[in-house]
């Protein structure tokens, strides 16, 4: 068991680092222990779809994702019904992969579904429910329903605001799906404040290197570049370019010195 659960962890960690492949090669020693020791129709091996659900969305492979997430979702819900945490967690991964393939029409009935059970579970005032909402109000932004998203992605402020701070990590990623909302509204200059206000928040508490932060930085070119103004546009997207060249370097130099010990060790 505890060899699972390093397994586990290893994988988040290889998830976190954006190495999909040793990810992929972690999952699969994993697969191995879940099989041996669960049945199909325990819940760690339920786990162990998603999980492989979950690799495949962040690979780009979103209809492998899809066929997973649902089969995840019909089995949590049958096994523990409509609103237990895991139930509702499945169905918000099959609404996002949804959301990926532009699916919105699939993804807002889902999101909603996910609103009822959050507001059951954790209530109105929790974080939960306010990302789920953020997350419903990116798929209505998309099929152009505005007045609804800016509902949606509102409400999902003042709550963050009052109930954990404007400068929370929760409010950054509102304040970023706000400035999606604005400019596609074209209205560039609301826009823009809503994503310096997320970038604020996330060079401050997660460092300007977090792939979070660079994803609001590169949000901010793009606006720049609708908004023709690519002078501005060039000044984030180099900042990136300057911070992500820094890391693999960084990284080089690791995996080097890795290397070296492990050459020293063998001598």
């Amino acid at each position: 068991m505890q060899r699972m659960q390093n397994s586990l962890k290893a994988f988040s960690q290889l998830i976190t680092l954006g190495r999909f492949k040793e990810a992929q090669e972690c999952l699969n020693k994993h697969s191995e222990d879940i099989r041996h020791y669960f049945p199909e129709d325990h819940p760690a091996t339920y786990s162990l779809i998603n999980n492989q659900a979950l690799l495949y969305k962040l690979n780009g492979q979103f209809m492998e994702a899809k066929i997973m997430f649902q089969r995840v979702n019909d089995s949590y819900t049958k096994l523990y019904g409509e609103n237990h945490p895991s139930s509702i967690n499945s169905l918000i991964n099959l609404a996002t992969v949804h959301k990926d393939l532009q699916e919105h029409d699939q993804a807002i009935p889902l999101y909603e579904k996910a609103l009822i059970g959050r507001k059951i579970t954790e209530g109105e005032n929790s974080v939960a429910y306010c990302m789920v909402l953020a997350m419903a109000s990116g798929s209505y932004r998309e099929i152009g329903k505005f007045d609804v998203a800016e509902k949606y992605i509102k409400e999902a402020f003042v709550t963050i605001a009052s109930e954990y701070g404007e400068d929370s990590i929760p409010a950054a990623v509102v304040l970023n799906s706000m400035g999606m909302l604005y400019k596609r509204q074209q209205k560039y200059e609301r826009s823009l404040d809503a994503y310096d206000r997320a970038l604020a928040i996330r060079e401050k508490e997660m460092g300007e290197g977090h792939p979070d932060t660079i994803a609001v930085r590169h949000n901010i070119a793009e606006l720049y570049i609708t908004w023709v103004k690519p002078d501005k546009a060039q000044e984030y997207l180099q900042k990136n370019i300057e911070i992500m060249e820094k890391k693999s370097q960084q990284e080089k130099e690791i995996l080097s010195q890795g290397a070296d010990l492990k050459e020293t060790n063998f001598v």
